[in-house]
């Protein structure tokens, strides 16, 4: 059976975007499904990147919505990306385009400490209900330690879905755990909206990831990478830098 391909919407994490198709493919397990879109169906559910896709779905992606096109604007690599030194960008960005399941190595992501839960606006949740006919969860809303919305300079709502790795957890939609719809506004020039503001526009911005990875890359800063590395980051950024 053929997944059909949905839009992803604007902002969408790729786990939010995979729970949405879910529901919507008919496919009555979730097993199922996994086994259709993983490369390793038992693998714990990455909900802030990609897991390793079969290369079936993979095909899919990349013909309907294109894979660079995940890593970078439904995932949290662009935000993770720019504490690295230029070296290490580069190969960040050669594993992401590798869909490897070590991508969290490269990106010296920090450890979630406590519970830490998949968390939504209530303003976001009905501005998408009127404007695409159901909710989703936001990329941004993923980062830790932000709590409150960047665009409507409110509190995030935390659901029942932790953020843990588990390889029994199921995908599920923002539409079916959604609760409170209250909203609690916060003054837009608070410290903490302000904090908000500059660490979700590193992630939301559309421009420069070229200079954020490739930034003054010569020959030199390649010599102690591999082959396959280069052809996926280095050559790429040839090809589409001009």
């Amino acid at each position: 059976m053929k997944i059909l391909i949905k839009d992803i919407l604007p902002n969408e994490s790729f786990y939010s975007y995979l729970s949405r198709l879910y529901v919507h493919s008919g496919i009555a397990n979730h097993i199922e499904f996994r086994k259709m879109v993983f490369k390793r169906s038992n693998e714990y559910l990455d909900y802030n990147f990609v897991n390793v896709l079969s290369d079936e779905f993979m095909k899919e992606i990349n013909e309907k919505i294109g894979f660079e096109n995940i890593m970078l604007n439904h995932t949290l690599f662009k935000y993770y990306v720019r504490f690295l030194p230029k070296d290490k960008k580069l190969l960040a960005w050669s594993k992401a385009l590798e869909n490897c399941n070590c991508l969290d190595d490269y990106l010296n992501l920090p450890k979630y400490r406590g519970n830490n839960n998949l968390r939504y606006c209530s303003e976001c949740v009905k501005e998408d209900r009127l404007k695409f006919g159901e909710s989703y969860f936001h990329i941004e809303h993923n980062i830790q330690n932000i709590n409150y919305c960047s665009k409507h300079c409110c509190k995030l709502k935390n659901t029942n879905i932790e953020i843990t790795k588990s390889k029994e957890r199921n995908l599920i939609p923002l539409e079916l755990v959604v609760e409170d719809l209250n909203t609690e506004y916060i003054d837009k020039d608070d410290i903490n909206i302000k904090v908000v503001k500059y660490n979700v526009k590193s992630l939301l911005d559309d421009n420069d990831i070229e200079d954020l990875i490739f930034e003054r890359i010569t020959e030199d800063d390649l010599k102690d990478y591999t082959e396959k590395d280069k052809e996926t980051a280095y050559i790429y950024y040839l090809m589409n830098k001009g």
